[in-house]
This record gives structure tokens, C-alpha cells and sequence, in this order.
């Protein structure tokens, strides 16, 4: 996610410098919470990461449901459009053969 913050930042034209001021507060935070994880599981790291091995499977599931559930909604979206939006007459008024 902190990859990619700086789009929206660039599209909402964020102050550069408060951008820098937040993205470096916001780093040092997620740094410091990492390193101190680290050092809290010490030596019980492999156990504790094989403990936990179902919530990589459960937020890999839920990415690709988010996708896809984005994915429907769109094609939703696109064929209510296309059923409100007539077909565009020729000036002649034949539309050609229907199927």
C-alpha cells in the first residue's frame, strides 16, 4: 500500500513538502513496528509464522475476491449502460437488421 500512496497524492495535487513530512512520520511508524515485531519473535519466528500460515491464504483470498467482485460490478455497470442507451438511428432511420 505504501507503494503506491504517491498516486492518489499526485492526482489530489498534495503539498509536496507536507507529502514528505507524512510519508516519512508514517515510515518511521510502520519501520519501528516491524523491527520491534521482529525482535519481540526473535528465535519463535518460524513457529510462529508456520502457526499462522491460513491468514496468507485468507488475505490471498480475499484479494482476489475484492478483484473479482470489482470486476463484476463493472460489467454490471457496463451492460445497464448499454440497455439505457439506445442504439444510434442513420438519417435514413434504418438501424439495420436486429438480432
Amino acid at each position: 500500500m505504501r507503494s503506491f500512496i504517491s498516486i492518489p497524492a499526485g492526482v489530489f495535487r498534495a503539498r509536496f513538502w507536507h507529502y514528505v513530512l507524512l510519508t516519512a512520520i508514517g515510515s518511521a511508524i510502520w519501520c519501528f513496528a516491524l523491527a520491534g515485531a521482529g525482535w519481540a519473535a526473535g528465535a519463535s519466528w518460524e513457529s510462529f509464522h508456520e502457526s499462522f500460515r491460513f491468514a496468507d491464504y485468507a488475505i490471498a483470498a480475499a484479494v482476489v475476491a475484492g478483484i473479482a467482485l470489482v470486476g463484476w460490478k463493472l460489467v454490471r455497470m457496463r451492460r445497464r449502460r448499454a440497455i439505457a442507451e439506445p442504439e444510434p438511428e442513420t438519417a435514413s432511420g434504418y438501424t439495420g437488421p436486429s438480432e
